[in-house]
């Protein structure tokens, strides 16, 4: 169900690997999403900037503060919109839990949550061009971020669909129930500080209010900059002069890293 996201969040958390969080601009069209798994606090921030709900099946104790801010529905509590795929019997029961998309409407109209973006959200999150070019003089036709030893997503370009393609840790980045592989209009790589914050579990701590970056599209790559003053605030892009960055029109991957894991 990752196939047809508008942005795709990818942030490191505990034992070297990442999750995703994937934004769908039109609610009532978001298929089913599997396998949902449980919150780390920084994700319902990033989802706060776009006057998101948020999806979620479980957390950690961190990211109780961040949820009672949101709008949210957790897979502990909700039978109805989170269900197991009975076709992955051989996996781990927390790689079962699916988002049934064709609940959703019903159940935001259930229990009477706000489904209007409030005035602040109501514009594109990007300053949008009307045609894609090119983003410098730079040339960019593949591109690695390194989260750690074991994962590293890499995007490869493809001059017929304008688009990189996703791999993940060496290997297609599929979304199975499509057969598709990811592939994004826009990449980003935005520069964070990481550190664990709970040692016993190993959870991580990630900066989410800015630093430097790259923005990689069209077969170019540039050097950005990037913050988030608030938590509801969205995230501000520019360029390394601090003009707003204009961004070609199309889907977008957000990979969030730490300094220097970048190569190109």
């Amino acid at each position: 169900g990752t196939y047809g996201a508008d942005i795709m969040f990818e942030c490191p958390v505990e034992g070297g690997i990442t999750r995703l969080m994937a934004i769908y601009a039109d609610y009532s069209t978001v298929p089913n999403i599997c396998s949902t798994r449980s919150c780390r606090y920084y994700y319902p921030i990033f989802a706060q900037g776009y006057d998101a709900i948020y999806f979620h099946h479980g957390y950690e104790a961190e990211s109780a503060n961040t949820l009672k801010s949101i709008d949210h529905f957790d897979g502990l509590y909700n039978g109805t919109l989170f269900q197991r795929d009975k076709t992955r019997v051989n996996y781990a029961m927390e790689h079962t839990s699916f988002l049934k998309g064709s609940a959703i409407v019903s159940e935001i109209n259930r229990v009477g949550m706000r489904s209007n973006l409030s005035d602040s959200y109501n514009s594109p999150v990007f300053n949008f061009v009307k045609k894609a070019d090119v983003v410098s003089e730079t040339k960019c036709t593949q591109a690695t971020i390194k989260f750690s030893n074991a994962y590293y997503s890499t995007f490869t370009y493809d001059e017929g669909t304008k688009t990189y393609k996703k791999q993940h840790s060496g290997q297609p980045h599929m979304d199975t129930a499509v057969n598709k592989q990811l592939e994004y209009t826009n990449v980003f790589y935005l520069e964070t500080t990481t550190s664990v914050f709970n040692q016993s579990k190993g959870y991580m701590d990630l900066d989410w209010k800015g630093g430097n970056g790259y923005y990689i599209s069209n077969g170019t790559i540039i050097a950005i900059k990037w913050s988030k003053p608030t938590e509801k605030s969205q995230i501000k892009l520019t360029t390394n002069d601090g003009e707003e960055l204009k961004v070609n029109p199309g889907n977008s991957y957000m990979g969030f890293s730490n300094k220097n894991t970048l190569s190109y």
